[in-house]
C-alpha cells in the first residue's frame, strides 16, 4: 500500500472523527460550535486543520482497531485458524507472493479501515446527538433536524459495521484457503 493511500484513508477517517472532537471541544472549552466554520474555513487554518484531521484519523483507527479487533475480529480469526499463528502465516504468505493477492488484500484491509472508523465515528456523533442538538446548531446547521440526524447516522452505522464486517469474513474465508493450499504437504492434491 502505498503511502498516498493511507494518508487518504486516515484524512477519511479523521474528517469523521472531526465532525464529532472538533463540536465537542468547543462545548468543553465553552465555545459556540456554530463559529467553528469561521475559524477552520481561514487560509491560514489549512495546514493545521489538515494536520488535525490526520491524527484524529491515527487516533480513531487506532481505537477502531483495538475495539473491533477484540470484539470481533480475534473470535472470528480464532474460529477459523485456532489459537496457532496460522492467520498470520497465511496473511505473510499472501503479502510476500505479491502481484495481484497482495494488491486486493491490501485494498480490502483499507477498505476495512475506513469502514470500522466511519462506524466508530457514527456511533460517536450518535451518542452525541443530544449534546449539540442546540440552537448553535441549528444556526450552523439550517434545518437539522435531531431524529432525522439520529437515523441517519444509526442507518451509517449499521452499515459501515455490516460492510466492514462483510469485508473481514472475505480476508479471512480467502486466508484460510491459502493457508489451506500453502500447508498441504507437497505431492498431495486437493
Amino acid at each position: 500500500m502505498s503511502t498516498t493511500n493511507l494518508f487518504v484513508e486516515l484524512i477519511v477517517i479523521g474528517v469523521g472523527a472531526a465532525c464529532w472532537a472538533l463540536p465537542l471541544l468547543a462545548l468543553v472549552l465553552g465555545l459556540d460550535p456554530a463559529r467553528l466554520p469561521e475559524f477552520v474555513s481561514h487560509p491560514g487554518a489549512l495546514v493545521p486543520v489538515t494536520a488535525l484531521i490526520y491524527l484524529l484519523g491515527i487516533l480513531t483507527d487506532r481505537l477502531a482497531d483495538t475495539l473491533a479487533n477484540s470484539l470481533v475480529a480475534a473470535p472470528l480469526i480464532r474460529r477459523r485458524f485456532g489459537l496457532d499463528p496460522h492467520y498470520f502465516d497465511a496473511r505473510a504468505a499472501c503479502l510476500a507472493n505479491g502481484g495481484y493477492p497482495a494488491q486486493q488484500f491490501e485494498y480490502n484491509r483499507s477498505r476495512q479501515r475506513i469502514c470500522r472508523g466511519w462506524l466508530l465515528n457514527s456511533l460517536v456523533l450518535l451518542g452525541l446527538l443530544p449534546l449539540v442538538s442546540g440552537s448553535s446548531v441549528q444556526s450552523l446547521l439550517p434545518g437539522f433536524h435531531p431524529g432525522g440526524a439520529a437515523l441517519l447516522l444509526a442507518g451509517l452505522a449499521m452499515a459501515c459495521g455490516l460492510a466492514w464486517w462483510r469485508l473481514l469474513d472475505t480476508e479471512l474465508n480467502r486466508l484460510h484457503d491459502l493457508h489451506l493450499r500453502t500447508a498441504q504437504p507437497a505431492g498431495e492434491a486437493s
